[in-house]
């Protein structure tokens, strides 16, 4: 995984020494869906993106964000006395994620532009769950776990110039997650931990 954030890295270092003299910083901030997960569905996410501009169109990225998650169910667990309950358990869930890639500004047009791009990146989650039994039976006692995931990104996006510098704008983004960062180097090897996120952005961003 080493190698891969390096190559990265030296990838967007190269196109950057080859860029033309714009640059743009952003920062965002949405709401975030994760539809196969019955337990953490909604939530929030903030966070920042530099574009490096290769050409009047197309440019190079790095972007960070955070998220905020949780949710309940009702469903039947183990209590301390081994007694089966029903009720709502609890889950929560926080993400850390960075991500590279290139984007295309396929439609420029007055102070209005369309985008599309696509990245590679890495999510820490962090979450509250609770606890199950050898049996796989869910108990009412809660425990912290932390996962690491690869994730492919793709964005389409719009634009609006306010002036030469300032720009507004709202995007979609879908990811795909899964677990494992020793299967990048296999993109074809998905295990059980796969699955999809939604996002729908706000963004503010300054070109110079």
């Amino acid at each position: 995984m080493k190698k891969v954030v390096m190559a990265l890295f030296m990838m967007l270092s190269f196109a950057s020494l080859q860029a033309q003299e714009k640059w743009s910083l952003n920062l965002s901030g949405g709401y975030e869906n994760f539809p196969e997960n019955p337990y953490n569905k909604d939530g929030y996410r903030l966070g920042g993106e530099v574009r490096c501009y290769l050409k009047s169109q197309l440019y190079a990225l790095f972007d960070f964000y955070v998220g905020s998650n949780q949710g309940s169910k009702t469903l039947s667990y183990l209590d301390l006395n081994s007694e089966m309950q029903r009720g709502k358990l609890d889950w929560k869930r926080r993400e850390y994620g960075i991500d590279w890639g290139f984007g295309w500004e396929f439609m420029q047009l007055y102070q209005h532009s369309l985008y599309v791009q696509g990245s590679l990146g890495v999510l820490i989650c962090n979450e509250h769950r609770p606890k199950q039994d050898w049996n796989g039976n869910l108990l009412s006692e809660v425990e912290k776990g932390r996962e690491v995931h690869t994730s492919i990104g793709l964005s389409l996006g719009y634009d609006y110039h306010l002036t030469d510098h300032w720009l507004v704008g709202v995007n979609y983004t879908g990811y795909l997650h899964w677990g494992g960062l020793d299967k990048v180097v296999s993109l074809w090897i998905l295990d059980n931990s796969t699955y999809f996120q939604h996002t729908i952005n706000a963004r503010i961003g300054w070109v110079f």
